[in-house]
């Protein structure tokens, strides 16, 4: 059966929205039938991919391995089969001419555009076409969700600046509102605080998404005020666009009383990944493909930290093909039998990770997730300051960590890991206890899978030195524009 899909898909001149969505719902199972699923249905939508970019989209049609790609005999094969030796995209290439990766088969519906915090701002268009298909597709998965006619209440906090959102059905009613000054959190905590008489809805909002210092904005406020967010009685709680510390996804579990899902999602591919509740990494959506590679080539990554690559599917993404696209993330790849989907622990972004070049290697010594867990458990570091007794909100996450930053002098004999952390006291007041701090953070670096930081040091290859340093200490983090 899995080779019948995987041919007939890839050949079909119209995809049933429905019927893709069912075949993708079957792949999720256990056992080794659904991944034989998952395989054929990757292959196929992978086929598909290149054959509408080559044939609709001038970047991919003009480039020389684009013209030289031929279908492997005996059909499809294997998606990462297909994909090998194309070239890989990333962000800095596409902006630099975003009309040439635009197809010419499909109407221009919406023009959104990425965040300019990481890198180079980059306007994604959609099409009237993907857009009725996504609708479709994510409103058929959508439906068990409406629980004998009673449908649902949702909340989502959304922030553009992050990248334009892409608008998917609900399966109830969705409601929207903000964090970002006092008014309109005075508004977000009467909506998700209030009950309602809608004929056919919930009584109270069920599901809230946002990003994730937003929701830990949000609930701070409810408790500063003495509401009691368990209260709310929501069944599942959402958050996305950031670093999700272990600490933090504690905190708004125990908060709620409900389960958090971790999302890792980017503007410019339509789905992205959830953390898994029994491994606790991440899970890629089974409509979008991931591979990681070794930064600096194209060597993949079995497992162990790399850079991670994803491809969007045709017809989920048509008139801006991303194939082969390099989000610009670090992951630690993980293999595990939790199912057949790429696993992995989400590290930071490339560029604010720091690695030394040793002996012909690159090593990696520090990853910005790993530094950002350590500190969230940390209540003298600066983390949560912006979330007390709000009266304007100003979001200084935007490009990187405002109360932590990490350099490396590697002119030093030998280098030297400098890591600054800004407490919320002058460490001069309670030396102690900064040492303490110092101590913890730096235990949590040298002890980080996939870190090479512990082993150089014992060389004599790299130093570490962790400060404390009073508030106000750092700069601003500058965006990478």
């Amino acid at each position: 059966m899995p080779l019948r899909v995987r041919d007939g898909l890839a050949h079909m001149g119209r995809v049933d929205p429905a019927g893709l969505a069912r075949l993708f719902t079957l792949s999720a199972l256990e056992g080794e039938l659904p991944a034989q699923l998952l395989d054929a249905l990757h292959a196929a939508l992978a086929h598909r991919t290149i054959a509408h970019a080559r044939a609709n989209v001038p970047w991919y049609r003009d480039h020389p391995e684009y013209s030289r790609w031929a279908l492997p005999e005996g059909g499809p094969g294997r998606a990462s089969e297909l994909l090998a030796g194309l070239p890989v995209l990333d962000r800095t290439l596409v902006a630099a001419a975003p009309a040439r990766f635009v197809a010419e088969d499909v109407a221009l519906g919406a023009l959104g555009h990425t965040s300019g915090s990481t890198g180079t701002p980059l306007p994604v268009r959609r099409s009237v076409e993907e857009a009725g298909f996504t609708s479709a597709y994510f409103a058929r998965l959508s439906e068990p969700l409406a629980r004998g006619g009673t449908r649902p209440i949702s909340l989502n906090l959304p922030n553009s600046y992050h990248g334009t959102p892409l608008r998917l059905p609900a399966p109830g009613l969705s409601l929207s509102s903000g964090v970002t000054d006092d008014l309109l959190l005075a508004e977000t905590a009467r909506a998700v605080t209030a009950r309602y008489d809608l004929p056919g809805y919930g009584t109270h909002v069920e599901y809230l998404s946002g990003l994730v210092n937003h929701v830990l904005l949000l609930t701070g406020h409810l408790l500063e005020q003495g509401a009691d967010p368990g209260a709310v009685g929501l069944r599942g709680l959402s958050v996305a666009g950031g670093t999700a510390a272990p600490h933090w996804r504690r905190f708004l579990r125990e908060a709620w009383g409900c389960p958090v899902t971790d999302r890792f999602t980017l503007t410019e591919i339509v789905g992205g990944a959830s953390r898994c509740g029994r491994c606790d990494l991440f899970h890629l959506d089974p409509h979008v493909f991931g591979e990681v590679l070794e930064p600096g080539s194209q060597a993949p990554v079995a497992e162990g930290p790399g850079r991670l690559v994803l491809t969007a599917f045709h017809p989920f993404v048509q008139m801006q093909p991303m194939i082969r696209y390099d989000t610009g993330d670090l992951v630690l790849r993980r293999e595990n039998g939790c199912g057949p989907a790429l696993a992995f622990e989400f590290l930071g972004k490339h560029g604010n990770a720091v690695a030394l070049e040793h002996r012909g290697r690159r090593r990696w010594l520090l990853f910005p997730a790993e530094l950002n867990a350590v500190l969230a458990g940390l209540p003298d570091v600066r983390a949560v300051e912006w979330a007390s007794n709000v009266r304007s909100v100003h979001d200084r996450t935007l490009g990187g960590l405002p109360y932590a930053r990490a350099l490396l002098d590697a002119q030093g004999r030998p280098p030297e890991l400098r890591v600054e952390v800004e407490l919320r006291y002058g460490p001069h007041f309670h030396p102690e206890r900064a040492e303490e701090v110092a101590a913890r953070i730096a235990a949590h670096l040298r002890g980080s899978p996939g870190s090479a930081l512990a082993e150089l040091e014992a060389e004599g290859a790299v130093r570490l030195r962790v400060a404390c340093v009073p508030p106000g200490s750092l700069p601003e983090p500058a965006l990478k524009l």
